[in-house]
């Protein structure tokens, strides 16, 4: 869908994952800081790609991966715009939340992760945001998403509640409302990278 909106579309595998190099994951943890350094390694990658316009780079992400969107528009200037669905204000709070959700299983987090979370740097985010959220979702809650808009200093800012949704599968928000969900993201790009 983005890419025939006339979007350059970059994905990637974090290390250890599909054919990205070798790098032990141990499931229980939620996240690793040394994806941070693979998404900086895939913007600076994508910016040496002939038809990028590296005044325009936007992104995108799901959950973890919105999480680590958001870090990345922090830290870097060339980043312009993003667009986060099932985005969370810390790993602490989303670790007490899983916790509550299935208390069997276990959940660690690397040390200072949350440096980067959107609690703790929304006072000097001006960047545009678009946040999506399904009504349903437990696991990244409205309260979350509504909490970062919030409180970030951006200009320009949405939330959209995805009614009958939840985090992900078939309840997750791009199935529920397949064709809004990419015209609305889409619009939001347009809107901002042009």
């Amino acid at each position: 869908e983005f890419c025939t909106s006339g979007f350059n579309v970059l994905t990637f595998d974090w290390r250890g994952f599909g054919e990205s190099q070798h790098f032990p994951v141990d499931t229980n943890y939620m996240v690793y800081n040394e994806f941070l350094t693979d998404y900086h390694a895939a913007v600076d990658f994508a910016k040496q790609i002939e038809t990028v316009d590296e005044t325009k780079i936007g992104v995108f992400g799901f959950s973890t991966g919105a999480f680590l969107s958001y870090s990345i528009a922090q830290q870097r200037e060339d980043i312009k715009a993003i667009a986060a669905r099932g985005i969370f204000v810390d790993y602490k709070s989303l670790k007490s939340r899983l916790v509550e959700i299935n208390p069997e299983d276990t959940y660690l987090i690397p040390e200072n992760i949350d440096e980067y979370s959107p609690k703790s740097t929304w006072n000097s985010f001006s960047k545009p945001i678009f946040l999506i959220v399904g009504e349903n979702d437990i696991r990244t809650p409205v309260k979350d998403a509504k909490e970062i808009i919030l409180n970030v200093k951006s200009k320009k800012k949405d939330l959209w509640i995805v009614e009958g949704a939840g985090h992900g599968g078939i309840y997750g928000p791009e199935v529920v409302q397949t064709e809004l969900f990419f015209k609305k993201t889409v619009d939001f790009f347009n809107e901002n990278l042009n």
